[in-house]
């Protein structure tokens, strides 16, 4: 899960107070507005509460359906099934997806795809008529409240439209493009008003000057959607929009235009995500779409001069090789979401087990790992969850948000991680009345928790008063729960 799942599910679960004006009359990740995609987690919380294996079902849904959307529009780009065959299996090769699928509040990206590409394909129907612009404009509309990039596909299926007709008269094809998008940028236009009015701005991240510069952004672009790094992503970028300037130069007459057609929607995503200045890995999905359809629409094109055909079945190789379908999924990303996994279910029970043994109000205080490296510490002891690595943050908020606050509180306390010593079996606890004291060796130190925040002491250096209740929780039965590699331990000072 990534780290707003917690808040969000708790928020938008039917059950709460205010989850209606949540969904639709609230900020969404402090950016957004996107209420179509809180309703999602609410029908969900509504059938199966928090089961995670439901919620993982919805998202694999959606991920199908996005997949048949690309397939849909493949249709639509060629007389035959070849490219639409071939953007499909790029589309569920790559490597990307990995990033995308697995984790909830992701879910806007794929939800959004899966609303927009059968929009798209509805759009591009040989026969153009009101109906079909007005079942597309819902759906594209639907995108919308999803996730913004959804004007990413209205813009593609406008220039997709004005190639595929390019053989017809301008004014002819200006009213097919505006039969196929006017009711889908009427609707648009209504949701960006709401939005609007519900964020009181635009909307979008505020980067306080310190916006990534553009180069930075492409690269990026480039290393999510090839797979590749630093300069190389760039340049398979590069390569990539070069490839149809040029074949919006060569060919038929509606080669061409569907070439100039595909530069001008990867031109203008780009720049609309450039222009935000801001950058995540999960962005780059958005684009994702484009991509395989321009790739396979360009490979199997029978004008397309044997140099750019070949220069485009390169592109492909380097996400096809980093793809899970074929070596399997990332070792070191694998093992942290057993291990995520496995937390939740340890916290999960050492709760049920202090509920057991009190009636009272009490605190469960988290102690867990962070690592060490060849230059310093990587991550920081912390007190009442201000600070916490998401690895362990998504656990404990996602455990946290199930517990009856007013009976159960759980609180990060101390971050701490040596993987080259089972640390969980070297863990020292002093009782020393009126505290308890914690010594964790690392490297010949000993890491004591304090009051507000982890302190850090040579052995030499003598006892340290540690652990006591926060202020604001004195008055409650306290309870420590020590997890490392070895699992979990529960202590009652």
């Amino acid at each position: 899960m990534a780290a707003d799942a917690p808040e969000l599910l708790i928020k938008a679960a039917p059950g709460n107070d205010g989850w209606l004006q949540y969904a639709l009359g609230s900020p969404h990740f402090g950016v957004a507005w996107r209420p179509l995609t809180v309703l999602s987690f609410s029908m969900d919380a509504a059938f199966a509460g928090l089961s995670v294996g439901f919620l993982r079902g919805t998202d694999l849904a959606l991920h199908v359906l996005a997949a048949l959307g690309v397939f849909a529009v493949g249709l639509r780009l060629a007389a035959g099934r070849k490219v639409a065959w071939l953007a499909l299996a790029l589309y569920l090769a790559h490597p990307l997806l990995d990033d995308i699928v697995p984790f909830l509040p992701r879910r806007c990206y794929t939800l959004c795809s899966a609303l927009c590409l059968p929009a798209m394909a509805i759009a591009l129907s040989s026969r153009v008529n009101l109906r079909n612009g007005v079942l597309a404009g819902l759906l594209f509309a639907m995108g919308l409240a999803s996730h913004e990039i959804a004007s990413f596909f209205m813009f593609g299926t406008l220039a997709l439209s004005l190639a595929m007709d390019s053989n017809r008269g301008l004014r002819e094809r200006l009213v097919r493009a505006t039969i196929r998008l006017l009711p889908g940028s009427v609707l648009a236009g209504l949701l960006l008003v709401g939005r609007g009015v519900v964020l009181g701005r635009v909307g979008g991240y505020d980067t306080k000057g310190r916006a990534l510069p553009v180069p930075d952004l492409l690269e990026f672009l480039g290393q999510g959607m090839f797979a590749l790094s630093g300069a190389l992503a760039l340049g398979a970028l590069g390569v990539f929009l070069g490839l149809f300037f040029l074949r919006a130069l060569s060919g038929s007459r509606m080669g061409r235009s569907m070439g100039w057609a595909f530069f001008a929607w990867i031109l203008v995503a780009g720049a609309i995500l450039a222009a935000q200045g801001v950058w995540f890995p999960r962005i780059a999905y958005s684009m994702l779409p484009i991509m395989v359809l321009a790739l396979a629409w360009l490979l199997i094109q029978t004008d397309t001069v044997a140099p750019l055909r070949l220069a485009t079945a390169l592109l492909c190789l380097p996400f096809l090789f980093a793809s899970p379908l074929i070596h399997g999924p990332d070792g070191e990303r694998q093992e942290l979401r057993e291990a995520r996994a496995g937390l939740i279910e340890d916290l999960e029970e050492a709760a049920t087990r202090v509920q057991s043994l009190t009636e009272d109000p009490a605190v469960l205080r988290v102690v867990l790992p962070f690592r060490r490296s060849r230059v310093g510490v990587l991550g920081r002891g912390q007190s009442a969850g201000r600070v916490l690595p998401r690895d362990a943050r998504q656990p404990w908020r996602w455990v946290n948000a199930q517990l009856d606050e007013d009976r159960l509180l759980l609180e990060p306390w101390l971050y701490v991680e040596e993987p080259t010593i089972p640390w969980s079996a070297v863990i020292q606890i002093v009782r020393d009345a009126p505290s308890l004291q914690l010594e964790l060796p690392v490297d010949r130190e000993v890491l004591r928790m304090g009051i507000s925040a982890a302190r850090r002491r040579p052995p030499e250096a003598g006892p340290l008063e540690t652990w006591r209740p926060s202020r604001t929780q004195k008055n409650r039965r306290q309870f420590l729960f020590i997890y490392g590699p070895g699992g979990g331990k529960l202590v009652e000072p």
